[in-house]
């Protein structure tokens, strides 16, 4: 007997909203930057930008299944789109994802940093979009770089290695690949603290769940 193909499509979305005071805002007059104190409201660059989008799953059969997300940023206080008024500028792809072969996807994407160099960082294990960043994100670790027209592959994970590639054939051009060993940092967040000197302990933190999203299931 064969089971019915299963299908699922979640809407889901973060309204982050907030304060923001600078005691030293750029104020020029008469071309000199007199500063000033300035207090703001932002739903952009908080700890999550605010979103909405829509994924889902459908079931091919034989470990196979077709996926997609499309997600875009908000503005609550305008209703403005995020990510430079682009509607789905978040990201947008459909792919095919097999348990045993990996999955690809095409569409605009995250580079592999986000993947495979931003979980072992401070913003991975901590969390927070701009919490830990570096100045003008030069590294892409709190995700202000997306790659347009993108094929991407990521490998399941074998036995705590995994590794994937990225190719851009238009707009922003862009090759990356990138690997991940998970297995080592499993084991020593999960070494008992006693077992552990101090200096090393303190700096040993288990994985950080992601971020949470209202969701919808449909």
């Amino acid at each position: 007997m064969t089971a019915p193909a299963q299908t699922s499509v979640t809407l889901y979305g973060i309204l982050d909203e907030g304060f923001q005071f600078n005691t030293n805002a750029k104020h020029v007059v008469n071309g000199v930057n007199v500063g000033g104190r300035q207090l703001t409201v932002d739903s952009i660059n908080g700890l999550n930008g605010s979103r909405w989008g829509f994924r889902g799953a459908e079931d091919l059969g034989g470990g196979t299944r077709a996926i997609f997300d499309v997600q875009g940023g908000i503005n609550l206080n305008t209703g403005a789109f995020a990510q430079g008024g682009t509607p789905f500028g978040r990201t947008t792809y459909v792919g095919l994802s097999n348990k045993t072969y990996g999955t690809v996807t095409l569409g605009r994407q995250y580079d592999l940093v986000v993947a495979y160099v931003q979980p072992v960082t401070s913003t991975g294990y901590i969390g927070g979009s701009t919490t830990f960043g570096h100045p003008v994100d030069l590294d892409n670790l709190v995700n202000t770089l997306r790659v347009n027209n993108s094929i991407k592959y990521a490998s399941p994970d074998f036995g705590g290695l995994s590794f994937g590639a990225e190719a851009s054939l238009g707009g922003s051009r862009a090759i990356s690949v990138a690997a991940a060993v998970t297995r080592l940092v499993h084991l020593m967040s999960t070494v008992p603290s006693r077992s552990v000197p101090a200096s090393t302990s303190s700096r040993i933190r288990p994985a950080q769940p992601p971020e949470r999203d209202c969701s919808l299931t449909m």
